[in-house]
């Protein structure tokens, strides 16, 4: 989905901009219309740029008949943990003295290239 931020030019046109919203999604209940918590943006998502482009076009021209500002496509930003792939209890150098393995410092995964270098096939 392709989402852009959509706001009326003019603060006496919001009234026609939530109407011709709500206009737009009952001509094409694809659209997502939503308002961001944290910023209170109105939030248009479309199935890809050709359909977001024929939205916003019969939102201005069809539905809410005023101008619009809108934002460049936004990026959904996920916050979350990245799990590293190593192996539990890896100090490997970090407090001196420790040698590779010695405390996991050993990096778990498999390479496909060992396989066929142990005559695997």
């Amino acid at each position: 989905m392709l989402r852009v931020a959509v706001e009326a030019e003019s603060v006496a046109d919001l009234e026609k901009l939530e109407r011709g919203l709500e206009r737009l999604y009952r001509a094409d209940p694809a659209v997502e219309v939503s308002t961001e918590a944290s910023t209170g943006e109105i939030v248009v998502a479309a199935l890809g740029e050709l359909h977001l482009e024929q939205c916003l076009k019969d939102l201005r021209e069809r539905f809410a008949r005023c101008a619009l500002r809108v934002s460049p496509p936004l990026l959904a930003f996920r916050e979350g943990l990245h799990r590293e792939q190593t192996q539990a209890g890896e100090h490997g150098g970090e407090h001196g003295g420790a040698h590779k393995g010695e405390h996991g410092g050993e990096h778990g995964g498999a390479d496909p290239s060992e396989g066929a270098e142990k005559g695997g096939g």
